[in-house]
């Protein structure tokens, strides 16, 4: 289960409102909305007071859960991004995706952009080569 989805599980179950879990957190309402739609994901000591709140314990452990799930995912879409230097067409059509999939939670948010911006530009440049070689492009011959 999301961690969105358990902590609006739990205030619900504990009878309260989005504004009064922000009120007791110092955070406004639409703060607390994002977490529940799984866009954010709160701090460490806003998941403290929320077990506290919710009497749960659960919660820190779903964060954990989710945070190796993220960590994992950037590790496969750095070797995705690795593997794209390679393979010529597939590094032009998997770099936007690739792209579109990085998120700043990624523990390798950074290398991921620039690997794939440099596996794109890599592989347009091989794109230019082919098609220059096709068409004798830069070819010069005296006779």
């Amino acid at each position: 289960m999301a961690i969105g989805q358990k902590l609006q599980e739990q205030r619900q179950r504990n009878g309260l409102s989005q504004q009064q879990v922000a009120q007791k957190l110092n955070v406004t309402r639409q703060t607390v909305s994002s977490w529940e739609k799984d866009r954010t994901i709160p701090d460490p000591n806003s998941l403290k007071k929320l077990s506290k709140i919710y009497h749960e314990t659960n919660i820190l452990d779903t964060q954990k859960d989710n945070k190796n799930k993220q960590s994992d995912e950037g590790l496969i879409i750095l070797t995705l991004a690795l593997v794209t230097f390679v393979i010529m067409p597939f590094g032009l059509l998997a770099t936007p995706i690739i792209i579109k999939r990085n998120k700043d939670t990624n523990r390798y948010y950074h290398l991921i952009y620039f690997v794939a911006i440099s596996s794109f530009l890599v592989n347009l440049l091989i794109l230019i080569a082919i098609i220059a070689d096709r068409f004798n492009w830069g070819i010069v011959s005296y006779h």
